[in-house]
């Protein structure tokens, strides 16, 4: 996607997509977001003092005890390229749904 648009030397599109991305995630209206990316960061370290739960800049800490390597290998936490693609996610979207057919289903009794 290409904006030729700018607002503040930005795509506008994509500017306009971020301010509500963040605006959704911390519950308030747009227009009470801060043009200003240092007044953000300040009014979101703000937040974070008081203890509020929508967005902090504290970093997430590794889960204690660590997780099973299958489960790791299951995660994307960075977005980087998996192994997973729409056709294994389909086969195995499709195999919970056999086992969950009710025409198929053992039925007690």
């Amino acid at each position: 996607m290409f904006d030729e648009r700018l607002t503040d030397g930005r795509p506008e599109d994509v500017r306009s997509f971020r301010i509500q991305l963040l605006a959704d995630r911390l519950g308030i209206a747009t227009s009470r977001l801060p043009d200003d990316p240092a007044e953000l960061v300040k009014a979101i370290r703000a937040l974070d003092d008081r203890g509020s739960d929508r967005l902090s800049v504290t970093p997430i800490l590794r889960p204690s005890p660590a997780p099973a390597n299958g489960d790791i290998d299951t995660w994307n936490p960075d977005g980087a390229a998996s192994g997973l693609s729409l056709g294994s996610l389909a086969a195995s979207f499709a195999t919970a749904v056999a086992l969950t057919d009710v025409a198929h289903a053992i039925v007690e009794g």
